[in-house]
């Protein structure tokens, strides 16, 4: 089908060209919008270059005035977060679909899980803020422990409350046959 579309192009007049040329451009933007949209970032990449960063990728490698596509290595001045950048380089390298996640350190810790998918000679990179369900991971983690120090100190109270009782029980008696006579204290 490829070679059709090449053989036929030079069968095209010139309002033919320019309104594929922007058809292409109209498709280019509305995939562009789309990207932009999602809550992931995206990057799609080769080994030299990278071609694409969706607006939420421009936030989380903190990127300012960069423009595209650009050589890798010329990225790295243009790149605030650099540790997210070097950790897609190691992932890229690896054979085949990549998962891996991410615990960035500073002001506040932040969790990042990476994907990496193939396709072609393209690499498309997906980074997922996870930071928000890993709080709520160790909010429940600590909730889990909250409740089991709740269930032993309920087991330690009824350990307790069971000699308690029968000491309570038999002072009861014990008073009920001095107020009756049966037992007499003077002695």
């Amino acid at each position: 089908m490829e070679n059709k579309f090449l053989e036929n192009i030079s069968k095209l007049d010139e309002s033919d060209i320019k309104n594929i040329l922007e058809s292409f451009e109209t498709e280019r933007r509305i995939f562009k919008n789309i990207l932009d949209l999602l809550d992931d970032a995206f990057i799609v990449m080769d080994n030299e270059k990278i071609f694409h960063l969706n607006s939420k990728a421009k936030s989380i490698l903190a990127i300012s005035n960069i423009k595209l596509p650009i050589f890798i290595e010329e990225s790295y001045r243009f790149i605030g977060n650099q540790t997210i950048l070097d950790f897609i380089l190691l992932i890229k390298d690896k054979e085949g679909y990549e998962k891996s996640e991410l615990v960035q350190h500073g002001n506040e810790e932040k969790y990042y899980s990476i994907e990496k998918f193939l396709l072609e000679t393209y690499y498309i990179i997906r980074i997922r803020d996870v930071t928000e369900n890993k709080k709520i991971q160790l909010q429940l983690k600590n909730i889990e422990s909250i409740s089991a120090l709740n269930t032993l100190a309920a087991g330690i109270a009824h350990e307790i409350k069971n000699p308690l009782t029968s000491i309570d029980l038999y002072t009861q008696i014990i008073k009920k046959k001095i107020k009756n006579g049966v037992i007499d204290i003077q002695q």
